[in-house]
């Protein structure tokens, strides 16, 4: 079960990755009446973001996997909200990411 669960995860993740990097295809693309050199610096800075965002859900996804392999029924609330406080960001994330899903399955 924990696997199917951890595939979910990592299912819902590349979605989430596949989301960020369209936002930034569309966003790239509202820029076309900019000067070259706006865009040249928007464009870099969207790559940037894009690596961010690509090695805050690697990370949130190893560690999911870790405290998931550790986690005990008894101390799940006590796991997540340790998580939380650590990583903040990351958790953040996460939120959005499910969120996101959440709200394109009930729309569909």
């Amino acid at each position: 079960m924990e696997s199917q669960h951890g595939n979910e995860l990592q299912a819902d993740l590349e979605t989430l990755r596949e989301g960020f990097s369209g936002l930034a295809g569309h966003l790239t693309e509202a820029l076309g009446a900019v000067s070259a050199e706006v865009r040249g610096d928007v464009r870099s800075r969207m790559q940037k973001l894009g690596g961010d965002i690509d090695r805050a859900i690697s990370d949130a996804s190893s560690k999911g996997q870790q405290v998931a392999r550790k986690m005990s029924p008894e101390n799940v609330g006590g796991a997540i909200e340790s998580s939380m406080r650590e990583h903040p960001f990351a958790a953040l994330a996460i939120a959005v990411g499910v969120g996101a899903l959440v709200g394109s399955r009930l729309g569909r």
